[in-house]
């Protein structure tokens, strides 16, 4: 199918994508502008090692991801928990964590996202300076040091929040809404040329039936017109006459037909033999 016929689905059904767009749009607007407000505030770590060469970067660079992965931990969730003022709980703590490598950079973001900014701030600061202290204690013992940790920045407290957005997320859900419609425009078309054209058998049996209808209106009036002349009608009572006419085949003599010879010979009306 060329582009010219996808653009005339598109068009002949252009309310689908619309009506589509709008309504997602308008929800996703309403849910966002609903949901609470959360602020994100962010340390750096520094991860430096005392010899840099080749061998030590790419030593330093896999430990970023493995310091990521405690930061995140439960163990330094309780250790996060105990640096904050006063001191919370690591449910309080735990999952809020977001650590970040950037191996290039020698560096570790440690994010925190909160409804309440204060509370991002003091997290984010808490993490960063318990898991220095961590590696600080456990190196203590060691005579040479081959990789130094220290805080680079600490969380500032953040002014905006990160989310919602309503309206990046009514855009977004605009955009999805009105692929769906033009993805429901070109499945009615799909239907519309498997639907099948009205049969001309029953154009033909419409047309068949008024034609019937026709000649029993005629022969009711040509059957009173002879009755009243004194001369019986002499229908056409042959299988090819009933069957090309739709006519019924005739009946015996019944009490009808013997009421009307009686009327017609009160009248003086000679009784014609068949």
């Amino acid at each position: 199918m060329e582009f010219r016929a996808y653009a005339r689905i598109v068009l002949h059904r252009w309310w689908l994508p619309a009506l589509f767009g709008a309504l997602a749009a308008g929800a996703a607007y309403f849910y966002s502008v609903q949901a609470i407000p959360m602020f994100r505030a962010t340390a750096h770590l520094s991860v430096t090692p005392s010899i840099v060469d080749f061998f030590t970067g790419e030593a330093v660079q896999r430990l970023l991801n493995n310091y990521s992965l405690q930061l995140k931990s439960r163990s330094f969730a309780a250790l996060a928990a105990q640096e904050l003022q006063p001191p919370g709980r690591p449910e309080q703590v735990l999952g809020k964590i977001k650590a970040v490598a950037a191996p290039a950079e020698y560096r570790i973001s440690i994010e925190v996202d909160d409804s309440d900014p204060g509370r991002a701030q003091a997290i984010a600061n808490a993490a960063a300076t318990a898991f220095v202290e961590k590696l600080r204690a456990e190196n203590a013992g060691r005579e040479k040091r081959d990789i130094e940790v220290q805080v680079l920045d600490l969380a500032e407290r953040p002014g905006a929040a990160v989310s919602p957005r309503p309206r990046r997320s009514a855009a977004g859900a605009g955009i999805l809404g009105a692929g769906l419609g033009v993805a429901t425009a070109f499945l009615l078309e799909y239907l519309d040329q498997r639907r099948p054209p009205p049969r001309s058998r029953d154009r033909v049996t419409n047309a068949t039936r008024r034609r019937i209808s026709q000649l029993r209106r005629r022969r009711t009036v040509a059957a009173r017109a002879a009755g009243l002349a004194g001369a019986p009608p002499s229908p056409d009572r042959s299988a090819e006459g009933v069957f090309a006419h739709g006519l019924r085949p005739s009946r015996p003599a019944g009490r009808g037909d013997r009421h009307e010879a009686a009327l017609a010979g009160s009248r003086g009306i000679p009784d014609t033999p068949d």
